[in-house]
């Protein structure tokens, strides 16, 4: 049996995923502003999640590379470390677009109220690249 999925969703298909508690967790950020850099293996902390809230996929969206970094990575973390469990050496330094380097583990249930933090691991400091990085996320509802 063929079939076609519609990869524009309408604002009715949009809707719909909001009702049952669907949301995008997006946070730019532009390297090129100096208190934005990252030298190698710094973190920056980006949002919140909360306990019970599953995490259904993430990726980092380039929009200007940054031709001396080449590994990025996205996790969530109860004390702001370094951690990798969202998106794994995602690589900012030849095109732009969106990063694959998603590790293979959704959805993930958060279990502790968590922060998303961004971590790189390159050697050199991220200072050009402007970014997206995107979670999306289902809201726990009690």
């Amino acid at each position: 049996m063929a079939f076609t999925v519609d990869k524009r969703p309408t604002g009715e298909k949009m809707n719909a995923a909001l009702d049952r508690g669907i949301s995008e967790f997006s946070q730019n950020i532009d390297f090129a502003t100096v208190a934005n850099q990252l030298a190698q293996n710094e973190i920056m902390a980006l949002g919140t999640v909360e306990i019970g809230d599953t995490i259904l996929n993430a990726y980092i969206k380039v929009n200007t590379i940054d031709a001396d970094v080449a590994d990025l990575d996205v996790g969530i973390s109860t004390d702001t470390t370094t951690n990798a469990d969202l998106v794994d050496g995602a690589d900012p330094s030849t095109t732009t677009g969106i990063k694959a380097g998603v590790v293979a583990n959704f959805p993930i249930v958060v279990t502790a109220e968590s922060v998303i933090v961004l971590t790189n691991k390159d050697a050199s400091t991220v200072n050009e690249a402007d970014i997206d990085v995107v979670v999306l996320i289902h809201k726990h509802t009690p």
